[in-house]
């Protein structure tokens, strides 16, 4: 059971350690797990720590202030009574208030209407928080490329590889002939040598490959937070990026972002011109109270409310709200900038795929028609018309069309991956 259970364990790990990817699967899992990633999640949380201190502005506030002071002076009350027959001079007796003088007290404020600021403030920090995400989508963006570069590089050499391994097969089974035709007295052990030096020279090539090709899947993986043992094609990219002009680049939406932030930012300015309306109060103790002529202490209060309006700035806000507008200009030329050379960029790759298009056509001539020369010369070196080296020089011929024509195969991929980038169609191609 022990056994079983341990075998189990290995099959688990060994199937969970390396995975075959599609390009649209190392898309998603290298802009998911990009270090800028688990930003987002703190972007939010900062968002909500600033809508409540901002809603804090909807809470009164409270303030403890105590004073002593000595004053040089004092108002004093120096009445001359008048007299009275019968009954003498008047006299008044109205203390004078002491020069030094002591007071502890509790005051609070509280926002009755504040011109719908915090409203604003709070839709400010809400737009402010989307352009931040927006730009970590902008940044995180550039892993796409970096994943063309690795994956495809990983393809044209799995492509290489194999045209290797046939022509490795081709030059072993002639090989084999050779042996034979030396062992018959009508070939030399010079033929044979020639052909082991070529099957040698391919191995050299495919260790260089294959060198190539781990480096190339340890990137991939790196990116990707996965362990990956190779890479799958499908037609996702096949022509998919023709499919549409539309432009959903995420610069595209981060300038959108940006013009709501200004605009959140001018409504600020437009509420920061309506009235205000304050409560307030003061409980406190302290000599002397509100009776000023009493020389005693006493505790005192008062509640109050007032309205405030700037009715006059000298023109700052409308200042303001030019320069906010100026900004907006800036971002609508950078958004044309950026289209621009978007579709420079679009022009590019669909003019270099016709080209390549046009080139797939002559190259499976080119291939077939090596193959029958390929054919011809076999039969050739067979009757000694040819030597091996003739032979040899044909066999690299095809070798090298093959390649050619698949270089070129998978650059058209990659051309059609490279669109669905530019064009930003990728974001929904893998559903971010």
């Amino acid at each position: 059971m022990k056994y079983i259970l341990i075998c189990l364990m290995f099959l688990f790990v060994s199937v969970n350690y390396a995975q075959v990817l599609t390009l649209h699967d190392c898309y998603k899992k290298a802009f998911e797990n990009a270090p800028l990633a688990s930003s987002e999640e703190e972007i939010s949380r900062k968002a909500d720590l600033q809508q409540k201190v901002t809603a804090t502005n909807y809470l009164p506030s409270f303030a403890l202030t105590a004073q002593a002071t000595y004053q040089s002076d004092v108002t004093s009350l120096d009445v001359e009574m008048p007299s009275i027959p019968g009954i003498g001079q008047l006299s008044l007796d109205i203390p004078e208030p002491a020069k030094d003088q002591y007071k502890i007290a509790f005051e609070f404020s509280q926002f009755i209407w504040d011109g719908g600021i915090t409203k604003s403030l709070k839709e400010l920090n809400n737009v402010n928080a989307r352009m931040e995400k927006q730009q970590l989508k902008v940044s995180r963006f550039s892993v796409f490329d970096k994943v063309n570069t690795y994956y495809f590089s990983v393809l044209i050499i799995d492509k290489n590889l194999d045209l290797i391994e046939h022509t490795t097969d081709l030059l072993n089974k002639r090989m084999h002939s050779i042996q034979t035709a030396i062992e018959n007295g009508v070939a030399i052990s010079s033929d044979l040598r020639q052909m082991e030096a070529e099957v040698l020279r391919l191995n050299q090539k495919k260790v260089e490959l294959q060198a190539a090709r781990q480096y190339s899947l340890e990137s991939l993986s790196t990116l990707t937070k996965t362990q990956i043992s190779g890479v799958d094609y499908h037609s996702e990219v096949q022509d998919a990026g023709l499919e549409s002009d539309s432009i959903l680049r995420p610069e595209i939406e981060l300038l959108s972002k940006q013009q709501e932030v200004l605009q959140a930012n001018s409504n600020i300015l437009k509420k920061s011109l309506m009235p205000k309306v304050v409560g307030f109060g003061q409980v406190g103790y302290g000599r002397p109270g509100f009776n000023m002529l009493s020389n005693e202490f006493d505790s005192f209060y008062y509640v109050g409310a007032k309205l405030s309006w700037d009715l006059w700035d000298w023109g700052e806000v409308k200042k303001q709200q030019e320069i906010l507008s100026i900004q907006g200009s800036i971002l609508d030329n950078q958004k044309d900038q950026i289209l621009q050379d978007l579709d420079l960029l679009i022009d590019q790759r669909k003019s270099s795929i016709d080209r390549i298009n046009k080139q797939l056509q002559n190259d499976k001539k080119i291939v077939e028609l090596y193959k029958k020369i390929l054919d011809a010369s076999s039969s050739k070196l067979d009757n000694g018309v040819i030597t091996t080296t003739d032979y040899l020089s044909d066999v690299y011929k095809l070798y090298q069309a093959q390649i050619d024509m698949e270089n070129r195969n998978i650059q058209k991929m990659k051309l059609n991956a490279e669109l669905q980038i530019v064009t930003g169609s990728i974001m929904n191609n893998i559903n971010i």
